[in-house]
């Protein structure tokens, strides 16, 4: 487990129990795609690449904004094949943010697997890295030009 995370105060599952096949809901909100479910404020899209950041949830910027904790899972479709996903943790008010897991699940029996954990970096395309590079390069050359003043 992440050192980090261990400070998160969480309920053991007590026990699951198969209470027979239900018909279920695909709920589908319009305009914002967003809906309460056990009061986690829920958003069912989803993103066919490896990285997602804050600039790829469009509309629920305004959750984003409010929220105390924001995880996305996403995945390629390559990915979904070998039954895993990156859950990235996006938004912490308690601790680290930027946190990225790569993680297995089992659909058939709703279980997950830590596999690793990866950099945010690795997750992120040629032209994306480049974009965040450039930024951090231009940011460090201002850092210095201010020092020098």
């Amino acid at each position: 487990m992440i050192k980090e995370l261990e400070l998160l105060e969480l309920d053991e599952i007590e026990s699951i129990e198969f209470l027979g096949e239900e018909e279920t809901i695909d709920i589908c909100v319009e305009d914002t795609h967003m809906f309460f479910a056990n009061d986690i404020y829920t958003h069912n899209s989803g993103f066919n690449t490896e990285y997602a950041d804050e600039q790829s949830i469009g509309k629920a910027i305004e959750v984003y904004q409010v929220c105390d904790l924001m995880i996305f899972f996403t995945q390629s479709i390559g990915m979904q094949d070998q039954e895993e996903c990156y859950g990235q943790l996006m938004k912490n008010r308690l601790g680290k943010k930027g946190i990225a897991l790569k993680i297995g699940y089992n659909p058939n029996h709703a279980t997950f697997e830590e596999l690793e954990v990866v950099s945010r970096l690795s997750l992120m395309d040629k032209g994306e890295k480049g974009s965040v590079l450039r930024g951090i390069d231009k940011i460090r050359k201002q850092n210095l030009e201010r020092a020098q003043k």
